[in-house]
């Protein structure tokens, strides 16, 4: 188990709010995806990341803020 490498790769982030939904593309470095937020996102938050990899293979996660 050792960390993909993530040059060449895009992702973004889907993140859905009582207030609604917004999606943020996400910035690649270091081996590390990165955006920034205007605030902290509440309990709840459901999110879901996808992307490609360096191979044009799909990523999927998806999340629950406790």
């Amino acid at each position: 188990h050792k960390p993909m490498e993530l040059a060449g790769a895009s992702f973004r982030a889907v993140v859905q709010t009582d207030a609604g939904t917004k999606i943020f593309q996400l910035n690649v470095a270091n081996g590390s995806v990165r955006t920034s937020l205007d605030n902290a996102l509440p309990n709840g938050t459901k999110i879901v990341l996808t992307g490609k990899d360096q191979d044009g293979h799909t990523l999927q996660a998806r999340f629950v803020m406790q």
